[in-house]
Parts: C-alpha cells; sequence; structure tokens
C-alpha cells in the first residue's frame, strides 16, 4: 500500500472509533446548537408602529413638561409682580396717613378745631380753680398750655 492510501485508512479507523468509541459501542450524537434566526433586512412591522408610538408620546411628553412650567413660571411672576405694586400702593398710603397724624397730632390743630368746630374758648382768669396750695396761680391759661403743652409728667 502506498503511504497515502494508509493514511486514508487510518484515517477511516479513527473517524470510526470516535463515532463508536474502543468498545465499539455507539456514542450518542451531540445535540446541534439551535441557531438563532435573525430577522430579514428590515425591521418588523409592529417593532415600527411600537417605535412610532412611543417616539409620539416621548414628544408630547416633553412638549407637556416644556410647555407648563413655563406658564406657571410666567403666572408666579405675574403674582409676584402685582403684590410689588400693592405693597408699594400699601407705602404709599402708611406714608400719608403718617402726615395726616403729624398734623392733627399737633396742638395748633387741635386748638383751632376746638375752637371752630366745638365752639369752644379758653376760661377767663377769674375763672381758674386752684385745687392744691402750691399751685401757681396763671393770669394767661392760654398761654400757660401752649408753653407746657409738650412737658412730661
Amino acid at each position: 500500500m502506498t503511504p497515502a492510501a494508509e493514511r486514508r485508512t487510518e484515517y477511516r479507523y479513527e473517524k470510526r472509533n470516535a463515532y463508536y468509541g474502543m468498545d465499539m459501542a455507539a456514542k450518542p450524537k451531540p445535540e446541534r446548537e439551535q441557531r438563532v434566526s435573525r430577522p430579514a433586512a428590515g425591521v418588523n412591522p409592529y417593532v415600527k408602529i411600537n417605535l412610532l408610538i412611543i417616539l409620539v408620546l416621548g414628544g408630547v411628553m416633553a412638549v407637556i413638561f416644556g410647555i407648563m412650567p413655563a406658564n406657571y413660571e410666567a403666572s408666579v411672576q405675574q403674582e409676584i409682580n402685582q403684590t410689588i405694586k400693592d405693597i408699594a400702593a400699601v407705602n404709599v398710603e402708611i406714608e400719608s396717613l403718617e402726615i395726616q397724624v403729624k398734623n392733627v397730632s399737633g396742638i395748633s390743630y387741635i386748638e383751632s378745631r376746638a375752637i371752630e368746630e366745638l365752639g369752644m374758648i379758653y376760661p377767663a382768669p377769674e375763672q381758674f380753680v386752684f385745687i392744691t396750695n402750691n399751685s401757681v396761680r396763671v393770669n394767661d391759661f392760654a398761654q400757660y398750655i401752649k408753653e407746657n403743652a409738650y412737658e412730661l409728667w
């Protein structure tokens, strides 16, 4: 036999021994791994529809969550501006009332109002009544009131 023929025979024995084993009993065939089927070159239409729906819903949500905070921010800013205007108006009114209080609380205003509206007059020097012996007799009571109106007791 030629060396090539010997190798072929030897190969056949090795192949048979690999299949049957040394004891010549048949070995179970190994299970073939199932091949994962690959989709065709295009994308499944159901996947396309699902992706389109997700994309549309995502866009709608982005618009909603992008516009709503801007509207809310604008309304809050408007309320803040209105509150600032109200505070300014109240401050003006407070200043006006403080001026009125200063004008009205003066002794000259009280005296003029008592004389004009209520018809009050100063008493004559003979009409004074002194309760204590330590009191000083005042000849012009009106002048005395004007001089001592703001003294603290």
